[in-house]
Parts: structure tokens; C-alpha cells; sequence
């Protein structure tokens, strides 16, 4: 009796004595199809010995009823520190469509050696898969060394983590700039410590490929972006809808070897902007302007159509070389047909550097127009009647003499026969 108390005592020491984050590995023999796949339970380390490179080997697990990531990884051990194991690792649905996978081995892999040999990690981080629905891995492995074969063993486990993207992911658009606000706690994720995400960054989609905007750490609230952003004009803004995500970024360890991490990226929120079209009409320091073509690289062009607002008109009327619309640049090509005609405040003009065409009566019947100064230096067209009831002693000033010649010539008949030509 004494003697069975003493052997249950000892056998209490030595279960209190292991460390209880010990995990006991259990066999595994995968399918040699999907049909013939091996069952995985979540969090439960599996070991394959003697693995046959000539074929592959699969497994399956059931994903979890809740939002998170699924987190495989994998470790494959050849017994030789001569060469190593590669490993090809792929996901796929019930239909046998692969939806995710990676590979990795060979020389100049990062490795570990060991007693045995030298062993290669994969992490797998899941996300979007159905909830409650089975999914498959293919594995294959080989020794690297077509002329020998070594013993190769392959390491695996699945585990759910809760994971939920950031929440009340807004975004407000004004005066040229997106601005995205959203929150930073992780109500779900119990994967570490922390209680804001280990980073963000914000994903621009469209027809024309995508780019992504690093946004910084877990600290982050929220970020600006302007509507001239190269990678924004780069995927056809404005002309072209481009969607916006926020990516929320967490860092994966791998379950054999802590050392060896990977970080997945989790999109939140779709924001979709606004495409503008061709003819659509903007206000902007009050003139009237209507887009003739749209490009976000400063490319596209408009036609200023007059005052915004008739009763506001101003004395001096400045046509600029470009204009900002919503925070994209376009070039300012042409004076629309009676543009500023019959306007009895404007006293002189500047037109800018781009315009190409002034359009027929576009400053006609403005009586106390004095001076106009032409910027422009491939004015190409100006219709009938464009300077025609100006003041009788108009000036027109043009960039240099050989462009002032050019230009007298091509508003004759134009404007009132007093009118004076010259360089300033």
C-alpha cells in the first residue's frame, strides 16, 4: 500500500514538473489525393516520417465558425546538412481550386540545421475562408539531390486565431484630399499582447492594376491622401473609378520556430471615387470651367466658360495655365464661344500659357477692355469676333516679337481697327 502511494506521488511530481506549454506530436499519414486526404484538428502538432518525394501528400481541416485567421505552418527536415528540403505547400477549396500556397527549399534558403539535418518553415496565414467548410493541403517535399534520397520528415499544424479587421473604417473627401479615419483596438484577436494592430496601409484598386500606401504602426488613426497622389493618378483617377481599402497588418510566427514570421495583410472597407466625365462643370476663383478631357497627371485639359457668377465679375480677368479641380491639375486650352461677351467690368485679360484656341465673340461687346495680355505661346485659333466692340484703344501684349507678329496677324478683323500690338 505504502509503496503504491510513493509511485502515485512520484508520478504527481513528474506530470506538475513538465512545462505545460509541452505539445505531444501525433502521426499522420496524408491521402494520396483529395479524396483520401487526412483529417486535422486545430492546434494539434502532426509529424509525417519517411516522407516519398515522388508523391504528394494531403490533409484537411475544418475552418472555425468564427471571423480569424487560419495560421499553418509547416517545417520540413532532411536528414543531411549537405542539402535541403524543398517543399511546395498549396490550399485549396473543395473543388480542387487552389486559393493559396507557397514554396520554398534549395540552396541559399533560409534554414536551420540541426543535429539531424537542416530544416525549412513555411507560415500560412488564412483569411476569407467560409466558416464551418473543409479545405485541403497538398503537400510535396524532396531532398533537393536528385541522385541521392535522404529521410525527410514534415512538421504541421493548423490554428485559428480570432482576428477582426479594424472597425468603423470612414472616409471624407474635400478640397483635393482623402481622409480615412477608423479605430485601432482589436476587439478579436488574442494572438499576442497588443491591443492596437502591428500596422496599416491603405490599398488602391482599379482597372489599371493596383498600389499600396504604407501607413505606419498599430498607433495610427487615420491618413490623408491627396487627390494628385502619383499611385492614385497612376491607376486613371479621376477618369477611372479606383476603390480603397484599409489594410490592417499583422505579424505570424511560425509554431516550430519562433524566429521564422511572416505578416498578413487583412482588407477592411471599400471605398469607391468618384469618376468625372468629360463636360462636367466645375466653379473654381471665380470662373466657369468644363473638362474637354480628363487625366489626373496634369495632363487633362478644360475650357473657361466665363464668370461663375455674372453679378461678381472682377476688373482684371486671369486665365491661368492650369487650374486645380478637386485637387486634380488640368491645362487651361480654350476660351469658350462668348466666354466674357457683353461684360462692361473687365478692363484687362491674362491669358495663360496652355490656351491654344479663343472661341468666336468670346470677349466681344466688353466695352472697357484696355489690355490684353497673351501668355500663350501656341495660340493656334481665334475665332470671328472674338475682340470685336472692345475699347478702341486695346493693347495686346504678347510673349516676344516673333509670337507678336504671329498673333497680329491672326486677330486681324478680330478686334477694332485702333488696336495696338506689342512685346510685354
Amino acid at each position: 500500500m505504502r509503496k503504491g502511494i510513493i509511485m502515485a506521488l512520484a508520478c504527481a511530481a513528474f506530470v506538475c514538473a513538465m512545462p505545460l506549454s509541452a505539445k505531444a506530436e501525433t502521426p499522420i499519414q496524408g491521402g494520396r489525393d483529395q479524396a483520401h486526404a487526412e483529417s486535422m484538428t486545430n492546434l494539434q502538432e502532426y509529424f509525417e516520417e519517411d516522407v516519398n518525394e515522388t508523391r504528394d501528400y494531403y490533409y484537411k481541416f475544418k475552418t472555425d465558425g468564427q471571423e480569424g485567421i487560419h495560421l499553418l505552418s509547416f517545417e520540413s527536415m532532411v536528414n543531411s546538412k549537405s542539402t535541403y528540403s524543398q517543399i511546395t505547400v498549396q490550399i485549396m477549396d473543395n473543388y480542387g481550386n487552389v486559393i493559396d500556397g507557397t514554396a520554398t527549399g534549395g540552396a541559399g534558403t533560409q534554414c536551420r540545421t540541426e543535429a539531424t539535418g537542416n530544416t525549412v518553415d513555411i507560415v500560412l496565414p488564412l483569411s476569407g475562408l467560409a466558416k464551418n467548410e473543409w479545405y485541403y493541403i497538398r503537400v510535396n517535399t524532396n531532398d533537393g539531390d536528385s541522385s541521392k534520397k535522404f529521410s525527410i520528415k514534415n512538421m504541421l499544424q493548423v490554428k485559428f486565431i480570432a482576428f477582426r479587421a479594424a472597425d468603423n473604417f470612414n472616409m471624407k473627401a474635400g478640397n483635393g484630399t482623402f481622409k480615412f479615419t477608423w479605430d485601432n483596438i482589436q476587439h478579436a484577436n488574442k494572438y499576442n499582447s497588443l491591443r492596437s494592430f502591428d500596422g496599416f496601409q491603405l490599398g488602391l484598386f482599379s482597372s489599371s492594376g493596383s498600389r499600396v500606401k504604407y501607413i505606419g504602426n498599430g498607433g495610427a488613426k487615420e491618413y490623408s491622401l491627396s487627390a494628385s497622389d502619383a499611385d492614385l493618378v497612376a491607376l486613371g483617377y479621376p477618369a477611372k473609378e479606383v476603390t480603397m481599402k484599409l489594410g490592417c497588418l499583422q505579424e505570424y510566427h511560425s509554431e516550430f520556430n519562433y524566429n521564422f514570421k511572416v505578416t498578413k495583410c487583412v482588407y477592411t472597407g471599400a471605398f469607391k471615387t468618384e469618376v468625372v466625365k468629360k463636360a462636367a462643370k466645375s466653379d473654381v476663383s471665380g470662373l466657369k470651367y468644363k473638362i474637354t478631357n480628363v487625366k489626373g497627371d496634369g495632363t487633362g485639359t478644360v475650357t473657361v466658360l466665363g464668370f461663375a457668377n455674372k453679378n461678381k465679375a472682377t476688373k482684371k480677368v486671369t486665365i491661368g495655365s492650369n487650374v486645380k479641380i478637386n485637387g486634380t491639375s488640368y491645362k487651361v486650352t480654350a476660351i469658350s464661344n462668348k466666354a466674357f461677351a457683353g461684360n462692361k467690368t473687365v478692363t484687362s485679360v491674362e491669358i495663360g500659357a496652355n490656351v491654344t484656341s479663343i472661341g468666336s465673340n468670346a470677349f466681344d461687346n466688353c466695352p472697357n477692355l484696355k489690355t490684353v495680355t497673351i501668355k500663350a505661346t501656341n495660340l493656334k485659333k481665334v475665332g470671328s469676333g472674338a475682340f470685336k466692340r472692345v475699347n478702341k484703344k486695346v493693347k495686346f501684349k504678347s510673349p516676344n516679337k516673333t509670337l507678336n507678329k504671329k498673333y497680329k496677324k491672326l486677330l486681324k478683323k478680330k478686334t477694332v481697327s485702333g488696336a495696338k500690338y506689342s512685346v510685354g
